[in-house]
């Protein structure tokens, strides 16, 4: 991975395990609970 000729295709290699982990949906769109969580750590953040 890394040196792919067509860069979107290694692109969606690297990012295949997103899916399995909820982050992402199988269009490759944020899914609302990976949008909650990083919602909340940037307001956590903030209020250092």
């Amino acid at each position: 991975m890394g040196d792919a000729p067509n860069k979107s295709k290694d692109a969606q290699e690297k990012t295949s395990g997103f899916v399995d982990i909820g982050l992402i949906d199988d269009e490759r769109k944020l899914t609302s609970e990976a949008s909650d969580s990083i919602s909340d750590m940037l307001i956590e953040s903030t209020a250092l």
